[in-house]
């Protein structure tokens, strides 16, 4: 936990200095918060266990589709999220999970907002399968800003390709973002065009390949936060003892500039009536873009449970390298490690994977 604190302090302070540089990336209202995406992946990992005798070293490969789709208006907003697994080891076992969480918002004013939603965990049809009902209230927004981040980038390709001599203005960055916030609308070449008649100039043949680059990167860059309380019950249960639950939960995300970003979550839960059983989740990563193909990201990640007798706790660093191949295809290296109670050594893993964007 003092790992994510600290996290959360250097993305405040590094968010002043993007502000003390005339763009802070946070101060942008897209036209319309939504996100719709749907890829395939796969990876090779070798995974090596926290017992000493290496009892349950593994080697296997896994294919998954994951989709999400996210909107936030004015008034209304949902979230959700599945995948569907297929692990390829000594066996082949396919794992689905298309629900894992899903909620519906109804804002109040501007911050204010009651959500009703469900979070699942397992597979469906087998006795692992956990599904909670929820309801409660929050308070917070998030925004996609990834236009203004993308406008930034275009006014450094622009000075650098010669076809302006100075950064552009934040009014200029506005408009920009605003045009580049349109491409579903407007498609490629509209965008090019519209960002054309906003300059006042001709791109030519090397602005275009070089806005290209920029406006065709997938990575997103959010901000805002939120806070919530809800109430629940586990109406599925692997252990058979449905329960009332409650759970509070925090989120943030901040695009502490154009190349790198924040995103932090917290979530506690426990069972009605209190009995000292509690579990908390926490995480925390930071997304740094070292080159227009390739994109690092440090996640840091906390899992803890508490019974009247014990406290149980996990601690995992992962370090993911992702390599841009083409608008769609990435590949992926990965490494992690994690420790913590019942560990007689940390565990490590090494994988090698690719991402598809299939929409």
């Amino acid at each position: 936990m003092r790992a994510l604190l600290s996290i959360l302090l250097i993305g405040t302070v590094s968010s002043g200095v993007a502000l003390a540089q005339g763009v802070n990336i946070c101060d942008y209202t897209p036209p319309r918060n939504e996100l719709f995406a749907i890829s395939l992946s796969g990876d090779y990992r070798y995974f090596n266990d926290r017992y000493l005798d290496n009892r349950g070293n593994i080697s296997v490969g896994n294919l998954a589709v994951q989709g999400v789709s996210w909107l936030a208006e004015p008034e209304w907003g949902y979230r959700l999220e599945g995948t569907a697994r297929l692990e390829l080891g000594q066996a082949i076992r396919f794992d689905i999970a298309m629900a894992s969480s899903a909620d519906v918002r109804r804002y109040l004013d501007e911050n204010l907002f009651l959500f009703g939603g469900l979070a699942s965990t397992g597979v469906p049809g087998q006795p692992d399968l956990a599904v909670t009902l929820l309801g409660g209230a929050g308070w917070g927004r998030f925004r996609d800003v990834t236009p203004l981040a993308k406008a930034v980038k275009v006014s450094e390709a622009l000075q650098q390709e010669k076809i302006i001599t100075q950064p552009l203005s934040s009014d200029q960055l506005q408009q920009i973002a605003q045009i580049i916030g349109r491409r579903a609308e407007l498609g490629l070449s509209g965008v090019l065009e519209e960002i054309e008649k906003a300059l006042g100039t001709t791109l030519g043949v090397r602005g275009v390949l070089a806005l290209q680059s920029v406006l065709s990167d997938e990575s997103r860059r959010f901000c805002g936060f939120d806070l919530t309380a809800s109430a629940g019950y586990e109406v599925l249960d692997p252990t058979g003892t449905n329960s009332a639950v409650v759970q509070a939960a925090a989120n943030l995300a901040r695009a502490l500039d154009a190349d790198s970003g924040l995103l932090a979550n917290a979530l506690w839960q426990a069972d009605l009536p209190f009995t000292g059983y509690a579990r908390l989740t926490a995480s925390a990563s930071y997304t740094r873009l070292l080159s227009p193909t390739a994109v690092l990201t440090a996640l840091y990640g906390f899992s803890g449970r508490q019974s009247p007798t014990e406290m149980t706790q996990l601690h995992t660093i992962t370090m993911n390298l992702n390599l841009r191949v083409s608008a769609a295809l990435n590949l992926l290296l990965r490494t992690e490690t994690s420790w913590g109670s019942g560990f007689e050594e940390p565990s490590w893993g090494l994988s090698v994977g690719f991402t598809y964007t299939l929409y």
